[in-house]
């Protein structure tokens, strides 16, 4: 055998491996998108989509008729969240989202102490309302 008649069978087995695996990947491939355009995926509706039951923020309105600036938290079990400051004689409200199906709030009246509120259930999209005492720093606190 010649050293060229050689090369060019090596050549030719390379090149027959190599169509082999070309047509085998690309048969898969076929396959691949066959199966694909069998099962069309649609796009979701956002109705069938699992949604987080705790997606919506719980609102609470505060009335503070009481004199002092007072700091409110959202509290249930271990978890405290401030949601902010509300000036005395002054209003505001909070939004926030919470994932315990309980709350109740402390008002931390400043210069005095902390109140805390009734225990509630709540859910998703809830508005609270919270009416701080003009002589809550009269009572008793925690």
């Amino acid at each position: 055998m010649s050293p060229g008649a050689g090369y060019f069978e090596h050549d030719f087995g390379e090149r027959f491996c190599v169509k082999r695996q070309t047509a085998v990947l690309l048969f898969l491939l076929v396959v691949l998108v066959a199966g694909a355009c069998i099962f069309p995926r649609r796009a979701a509706d956002p109705g069938d989509l699992p949604s987080d039951p705790w997606e919506g923020p719980i609102t609470v309105s505060v009335e503070n008729q009481n004199f002092y600036d007072a700091t409110i938290y959202a509290v249930s079990g271990t978890s405290r969240e401030r949601l902010g400051n509300v000036r005395g004689l002054g209003a505001d409200r909070f939004s926030f989202t919470w994932k315990a199906t309980e709350v109740y709030f402390i008002i931390a009246l400043l210069a005095v102490g902390e109140y805390p509120t009734e225990q509630i259930s709540i859910n998703p999209g809830d508005q609270l309302e919270l009416t701080i005492d003009p002589a809550l720093h009269h009572k008793s606190r925690r």
